[in-house]
């Protein structure tokens, strides 16, 4: 079987990409120069490591904080209604509605710094 004219495949393929061949050995060459910023890019991959290790703490934090406080406000509709439900009870669910709904603001604000460091951090390299 041949191809264009009366070469085979083999040796048209191998036509074809001879200049491809030389590309790559032109790169190849060229890799000890990039080795040379092999601890900078350590350095750099380490930072997005942590910057998202960040990201995931704080988002899970967050995500559990804003249920505890959604539960916490939806248990004052459960109550009895009786004396002790307004003096104890009912203190107690609001300040831990929203204290929790305070920490998991913080913590998506935390989730969000981190985000952008990221981003900011890809788009710059």
């Amino acid at each position: 079987m041949h191809g264009c004219g009366n070469s085979s495949p083999d040796a048209l393929f191998l036509q074809r990409h001879s200049r491809f061949q030389e590309a790559t050995m032109i790169r190849m060459h060229g890799i000890p120069i990039f080795r040379q910023n092999k601890a900078f890019m350590v350095f750099v991959i380490s930072d997005v490591i942590e910057a998202f290790t960040v990201f995931v703490i704080s988002d899970v934090v967050a995500l559990v904080m804003s249920i505890t406080s959604i539960l916490s406000s939806l248990s004052i509709f459960i109550s009895r209604y009786a004396e002790e439900d307004f003096l104890v009870n009912l203190p107690f669910k609001l300040m831990l509605g929203f204290s929790t709904l305070v920490v998991s603001v913080a913590s998506m604000s935390v989730a969000f710094s981190a985000t952008f460091f990221l981003v900011s951090k890809r788009h710059s390299t």
